[in-house]
């Protein structure tokens, strides 16, 4: 921002006062926030739960698997 003479507290109020001016706005900036803090948050779940997934096959547990009982 050093090429444009404006300073970054300057643009964070310019861009703030702008949010807050103009209704439609407002709503577009909660609304992309929200798609994409809600799609960062899924991909952080399924990636939570593959990695938890590969760590149990790895760990030996006690248990067998359902249906693995021999019978005779």
């Amino acid at each position: 921002m050093a090429e444009t003479g404006i300073t970054p507290a300057e643009a964070i109020d310019l861009v703030v006062t702008n949010v807050l001016s103009d209704p439609i706005t407002l709503v577009l900036v909660l609304l992309g926030a929200l798609f994409v803090g809600g799609s960062s948050a899924m991909l952080g779940y399924l990636s939570l739960g593959a990695v938890v997934e590969q760590l149990g096959q790895l760990v030996p547990g006690g248990r067998s698997p359902p249906g693995g009982e021999e019978r005779n």
